[in-house]
């Protein structure tokens, strides 16, 4: 059976900004944001609070797995596979 196996962590951004938009959530990960549009599902939880929550398979997978690249985000505990 070759099932997908689904990453997703939700992020804070504190980018001084009133409401961080995908682009901070991609520099956060070090990705561009045409790249968070086609390779991750970027999903706003509450954006008025910049939290967001980064989803992905394959190689985006293992790009949030390694985590936050900038020190403006911080991943919550619950990281998890389904």
């Amino acid at each position: 059976m070759n099932e997908t196996v689904y990453h997703h962590i939700d992020i804070t951004i504190d980018s001084g900004l009133p409401t961080p938009g995908v682009k901070d959530v991609a520099e956060v990960f070090g990705a561009s944001a045409r790249q968070m549009d086609h390779e991750f599902g970027v999903k706003p939880i509450s954006p008025s609070q910049g939290v967001y929550r980064v989803g992905a398979t394959g190689a985006g997978a293992q790009q949030i797995k390694s985590g936050p690249q900038g020190h403006n985000a911080h991943v919550s505990p619950d990281f998890y596979l389904r």
